[in-house]
Order: C-alpha cells, then structure tokens, then sequence
C-alpha cells in the first residue's frame, strides 16, 4: 500500500472551500539581478572577458486566477536562474581577428507549495464551477543548463572579407512532478459529493538530452567594381537522445519517494531523436548602378532550419510514452472523504471502480510515434527559404528611399496521422444551414462534405512528413517603401509602409480526413 492510506482532514474538502472564500486573493511577483563583468588585457593582442549574472524570480502565486483558491496557486520561482559567459579576442594579424567564447544558462523552475499546505494534502476539483483548492494539481522542477561553444575568424583585406567558424549547443533538460498522495478527487458541487479519483504514476523524473546543435559555416565577400557578392554555405546538424533512465536513482537525487501506485520503472535509452544534417545557402548580391554610390540594386536568397531543444527527445521518452495517470469512480458511500478501498489494485473493489487504463504505468499502446522520415537523415527539419530584392536611392545628401520585395516560403511539414484508421473508415454527412436572411439565399441550404468517423476510441498516431499525403504551402508576399530623412543635430526620421499577403494551402488534407495537421509554420531560427 506503501503510503496511499495516510488518511486527509476528516473534515469535507467544502469546509476549507468556505474558509478560502473569505480571505482576498492576492498575486506577488518579485525579481532581482546581481551581475559582475571583468576584461583582461592579456597583451596587446589578447583580450579576455568574463560576465556573470544572477537574476532570481519569483512569481509567488502562479495560476492566481478566480477558479483557484490561493492555497492551492504556486509559489514558482526561478531558483537558480543564471548566466555566465567568458570570450577571447585574439588579433593576430592587423587583417586577421580570432574570437572564441563559452556561455551557459542555467535554471530551475521550481513549483512549490504555498505555506501551510502540507505534502500530503489532496487537490480537489469541483465538476461544476472549475474551481481548485486544498493544493495544486502537481509541483515539481524544471532544470535546463545548456552550454554553448563558439570559435570564430574573420580575414578582412580592402577588396575581400571572410569569415568562418563553429557554434555548438549542447545541454540537458530534466523534469520532476509529484503531488498530494500522488492522486486528486473530483466532486460534484451541489452535492458536494466525491465522484472521481485520478491517480498518478508519480513521483517521476524525465531526463533528456541534446547532444549537438552544431554549425559549421562560411562566409565570403568580394568586391568587383560596381558590384559586391556575399556568398555563404552553413552546415547544420542536431542530434538529442534520451538516456537509460533508472528511477530508483532518479528519485533519490531529487530526494523524492518511491511512486505510490505503480513499481519502480526501469528504462533504455532512446537515441537519434532527432538525428538531423542540413546544408544551407546563404547568398546576396549588391550593385551600384550608375556608378555614382547613389542608386543600389540588391537581392538575397538565403535558407534558414527551425530551431530545435528537447521537445523531439521528451516526446520519445519512454517515460513520458507511458500511461502515467487513470482515473476512476468513487462512490463515497460513508462521506468520511477516504477512498475505501485498495486503491493499488487497478480493478474495481469496496467504493472505487475500475481504472479507465489497466495499462497503469506501462507503455502507452496510443502514444504517439514518430516516423523514420521526419526523425532521421539529410534536409528533413523543418526550414524556410527567404528571396528579397530591392532598390535604394539617395534623392540629395540626408534624404534616401527604398522599395523592396520578400517571399519566404516554409517546408517539411509534418502530420499525425491515425494509422489505424482509413479513409473508408469515416461517414459523409451534411447538416443543414439555419434560416437566415444574412446566409446566402436565406439560408435552409444542405452544408455536405462533413466526415465523422465509425471506429471510435481507436488510435494509432504516426507522426510523419506531409509530401507522403500530398503538398502543403505557407508562403508569404511583401512590398515595403521606406524613406530615411537625416536631419541637423545627428536626428534621423523614417517612414514607410508595408503590404504583405500570406497563402497557406492546406487543401490536401480532404483526401484523409483522419489527418491532424501539426505544424503549419515552423518556428525559423535565424541562425
């Protein structure tokens, strides 16, 4: 039974309701900052910097809201939340310049107790008003420390510059969660009578790791007369993985118990999450036209890769794959607000029905999985393309306009499609339009083409690339025209105006109507 007897208050859960009801709400944030910079002047070539600076937060009550009670808001804070950095310049040559810097941010989002709820005290929802009180449904840490590497050298001569070097980021992501007994009630308000027990796999910890965000470029400039040619080539590669994962350890580092209702699990490691390789352009143009410094065409074409943390290797985590919370009836037939019954046991006996999952704390047969092509291999993160032409001119000294032209388009797109579900497994219906002048006709018109879908509860996700569908299209169109003015006194005004049409095609998807899309615009990073 290992500690789910430990008995709440008896006293109804609706008697510390009443009491919370009285006292005001309030919402405290805080924040601070202690920074420290220091530069050496090794020689007169070398310099070397350090800077370190600590900035703690609080936000006191979290989830303050009018359907939370205030004990059972959270007291998250950022503790430790820091960042530290040191960098190296090194000019070798008065054409030559070597930089190289290390930095890390590491922090701690914490969620906590508010003071006076104590560790086993039981959150409790009501059904019908939303509201929670007694304690929060779950605390915990969340612990990033990513560490990035950067060298970098640049040869600068009067015609032609370069530049090349490397960044990497590597870094871990670790989460715990607990809560009261590791379960919750549910109750129904006017009767104030218990009808519901979620039970969870907890105390866990999830650990997962991102091996490598390297990138390797360079870049080249050169002057020919009239015209100066910017030429780039950035190789990306990412890499993340979720390591063997031995909870009985896990657990006490964390000095957390044993979980209550499930076995200490054990796990494997799970590598390659994503396993990613891109080669990107990065290419520009720029030209005098008359020859005079005054009137420059330009254009662009560059490639850029989403960025990318832990998100892929936690959604893989074996862990987190689980079936780590059920819930089950409760039929309180002494409204002494204990479970009667072995609540360890996942079928049904003395006041609680049987569990909605008897997968409790095993792997999750409808977790989602990820597909080899959207996992592994050569241009298959998500990215976008950007063109951009344009032309500048100076009207007379201090006044210039500029009109340009963008298109960025987005690809790699993904979906989740429900394997176990075919096209012939859902039903056209149509339903038909309310009367109503405003409608088109008046209204009364059959609307068609709706599906509905004749295996219900059955699930089989695969989360995979959207050319194995069809084609998928997200792409924007802009003008803008820019006029800089400079005026006496180092005062410069700029005004402009812009207009932009985006195009997002999603038309495909009718031929599987099963399909959730799941990404419609990456997240670019211009990297």
């Amino acid at each position: 039974c290992r500690g789910w007897r430990r008995r709440p208050a008896r006293r109804p859960p609706l008697t510390s309701r009443r009491a919370a009801s009285r006292r005001q709400a309030t919402t405290k944030v805080t924040d601070g900052s202690s920074n420290l910079r220091l530069t050496l002047q090794i020689t007169p070539k070398q310099k070397f910097g350090i800077f370190y600076d600590y900035q703690p937060h609080c936000t006191c009550n979290r989830n303050f809201s009018s359907t939370v009670s205030p004990e059972a808001t959270e007291g998250a804070r950022f503790v430790p939340n820091q960042f530290a950095q040191a960098s190296w310049k090194y000019t070798a040559t008065s054409k030559m310049l070597i930089e190289a810097g290390v930095s890390s941010t590491f922090g701690n989002w914490q969620t906590r107790r508010q003071p006076g709820v104590a560790g086993d005290t039981i959150s409790v929802f009501e059904q019908d008003t939303g509201l929670v009180y007694r304690s929060d449904f779950t605390y915990g840490n969340h612990l990033n420390a990513p560490v990035l590497t950067r060298i970098t050298t640049s040869y600068v001569t009067g015609a032609h510059a370069t530049k090349f070097g490397f960044n990497v980021n590597r870094g871990r992501r670790i989460d715990t969660m607990e809560l009261g007994q590791q379960m919750r009630y549910r109750i129904n308000t006017r009767g104030g009578q218990p009808n519901r027990i979620v039970q969870y796999a907890s105390p866990w910890v999830v650990e997962s790791w991102m091996n490598a965000d390297l990138g390797l470029f360079a870049q080249d400039q050169w002057n020919f007369r009239r015209m100066t040619l910017n030429l780039g080539l950035r190789y990306d590669y990412f890499n993340g993985r979720v390591p063997a994962q031995d909870e009985a350890e896990l657990l006490d580092r964390f000095e957390l118990p044993d979980p209550v209702f499930v076995p200490v699990r054990k796990f494997d490691p799970v590598n390659d999450v994503p396993n990613w390789h891109d080669l990107v352009p990065r290419l520009g143009v720029a030209y005098d036209l008359f020859g005079d410094g005054k009137t420059a065409v330009k254009a662009s074409l560059s490639q850029y890769v989403a960025g990318q943390s832990v998100a892929i290797a936690d959604a893989n985590n074996p862990l987190n794959t689980s079936v780590n919370s059920v819930f089950r009836t409760w039929t309180d037939a002494d409204r002494d607000w204990v479970p009667d019954c072995d609540l360890v046991s996942t079928l049904q006996n003395g006041e609680c029905g049987q569990v909605d999952n008897l997968a409790f704390g095993q792997p999750n047969a409808q977790a989602s999985r990820y597909a080899d092509d959207v996992l592994h291999g050569y241009s298959r993160r998500p990215y976008s393309w950007e063109f951009s032409t344009g032309i500048q001119r100076e009207l007379m000294p201090g006044i210039a306009v500029n009109g340009s032209y963008y298109r960025r388009w987005y690809g790699n797109f993904t979906v989740t499609d429900n394997v176990a579900q075919t096209a012939s497994d859902f039903s056209s219906y149509c339903i038909t339009a309310p009367v109503n002048p405003s409608l088109p006709g008046g209204g009364g018109y059959p609307v068609c083409g709706l599906y509905d879908t004749n295996k219900f509860g059955v699930i089989s996700n695969v989360i995979t690339q959207v050319k194995n569908y069809g084609r998928q299209q997200d792409v924007y169109d802009g003008v803008d025209l820019t006029t800089s003015v400079r005026l006496p006194g180092s005062v410069t005004l700029n005004g402009g105006v812009n207009v932009g049409r985006e195009r997002a095609n999603n038309c495909f998807l009718n031929d599987k109507p099963q399909l959730t899309v799941t990404s419609t615009a990456p997240l670019i990073a211009n990297s």
